[in-house]
């Protein structure tokens, strides 16, 4: 009999430790953004690794601690949550200098001075390369944004554009580099990421069923939450929200198809995906912090999930999304 030595993927592995390890009574344990403690307290905990999430010498240090705290704070938003402090375990790696440490705590400083929080407390370690781990505390007033209470028939939802970060990562790795109007503001989207958390009061005035932050891309993100209601989807490609102005018109009209499919796949954007009953209007959803766009429906758990793009209705699986 062969054995099979090959990792798991993150969502196997995420999976098998939800079966091993029921959380206890009250609590809401592995297989949402967050956990749920007691009396609607969050927490959760997010790393950045040298050569897995970045690459040394593209970008700043500063840059590498403001996504850290970023993407920790949208995994609370996701949650309808607002963030309490945060905890940092920092690896101490044998090239750095006093000056890549101060970029570093600049980039936290930034990021705790538009996201107001306290940052807690922490370790740190020596190590060959860099890495950090950030651990987020949070609350909701209300009752948390769940996956699993999705419902058949519910509106899906996204805030803000995607695809972005996808796009100057494709630039960063030179594949299939296609015309970006504005550089800066692509580099910022993948470097200096906006999490939603000032967009959860706006949000609260609806009966949201479910949400999540978009980390792996919107196709594969719905597809866990999907797993997680026992619903399937499917989502309207022509509405993905993509950044129009700052590719460029006229490059938008000529490979449109393209950007439409990096924002489907595309991770890292840090966009709330969240599910509604009611059809919401686009006069009900604005808002002066963020667009807010519907892009489908979830369907009943007989039907198959599917998505509308270039004129055909493709099946999820043409469609891969970020794998750990």
């Amino acid at each position: 009999m062969l054995i099979d030595n090959n990792l798991n993927s993150e969502s196997q592995i995420i999976d098998d430790l939800k079966v091993l390890f029921e959380s206890s009574k009250g609590r809401i344990g592995i297989g949402d953004d967050a956990a749920v403690i007691e009396h609607n307290q969050l927490i959760s905990t997010d790393a950045i690794v040298e050569g897995v999430h970045f690459i040394r010498g593209r970008a700043t240090w500063e840059e590498v601690a403001y996504k850290l705290f970023a993407s920790n704070a949208s995994d609370i938003a996701a949650m309808g949550g607002f963030v309490t402090g945060y905890t940092l375990t920092l690896s101490l790696p044998e090239y750095w200098t006093n000056v890549d440490l101060k970029s570093f705590i600049t980039g936290i400083r930034l990021f705790l001075k538009e996201y107001p929080a306290d940052l807690l407390g922490g370790d740190t370690v020596r190590s060959k390369e860099f890495f950090a781990s950030v651990t987020v505390l949070g609350r909701t007033n209300s009752l948390p944004w769940l996956r699993a209470n999705a419902k058949e028939g519910d509106f899906i939802y996204c805030t803000g554009t995607l695809g972005d970060s996808k796009l100057w990562l494709n630039r960063e790795l030179e594949t299939q580099v296609l015309p970006l109007q504005d550089l800066e503001y692509f580099r910022n989207r993948h470097y200096r990421p906006s999490p939603r958390n000032n967009v959860v009061p706006f949000l609260k005035k609806f009966n949201i069923t479910s949400a999540m932050d978009i980390s792996d891309g919107i196709v594969e993100d719905l597809q866990k939450l999907c797993k997680a209601s026992q619903t399937n989807f499917y989502l309207d490609g022509n509405s993905i929200p993509i950044s129009e102005k700052q590719i460029g018109i006229d490059n938008v009209l000529e490979h449109k198809i393209y950007y439409q499919r990096e924002a489907l796949i595309g991770g890292e954007d840090y966009e709330l995906l969240f599910t509604c009953p009611e059809p919401l209007d686009e006069e009900v959803l604005k808002n002066d912090l963020v667009r807010i766009t519907r892009i489908g429906r979830l369907l009943s758990a007989k039907d198959q999930s599917f998505i509308l793009h270039a004129g055909e209705r493709l099946s999820p699986d043409q469609f891969k999304g970020y794998q750990h």
